[in-house]
């Protein structure tokens, strides 16, 4: 067990189970809407990896190494009902840089489209 309240030792703290909970919070229901496309964030199927907080003579050090996955439903402008994933596989501490991998369940040609806004609007709000 840590003792957060002794400055002069080395603590850590988990936070993956807490990161979850942020990333559920901050990003379902997050929705952008371009030219007739409507993409909106559904749910948070993966966060993998290394959330530590750790505390060292008085100072605090984030560790974060994350993967997420996000699922994301949407509709094209001629009302097509289309579904995806969002990958952000290299989530750190540093901030921006991030890469983000879309994919389209069932891809074609005309589903293309959502997958530019995705990247084009839908990525700069999940990177904030």
């Amino acid at each position: 067990m840590s003792n957060w309240k002794n400055p002069n030792n080395w603590t850590s703290k988990n936070c993956l189970n807490w990161s979850k909970e942020y990333f559920k919070e901050k990003l379902i229901g997050l929705n952008v809407e371009h030219e007739g496309i409507k993409v909106k964030i559904s749910d948070l199927t993966r966060c993998t990896g290394d959330a530590d907080l750790n505390q060292r003579k008085g100072k605090f050090i984030p560790i974060i190494d994350l993967v997420i996955e996000l699922s994301w439903c949407g509709t094209t402008s001629d009302d097509t009902e289309v579904t995806g994933k969002i990958n952000v596989p290299e989530l750190q501490g540093t901030e921006g840089g991030y890469e983000f991998k879309v994919t389209v369940d069932d891809e074609t040609s005309d589903k293309e489209l959502i997958k530019d806004v995705i990247l084009t609007h839908l990525t700069p709000l999940i990177a904030e």
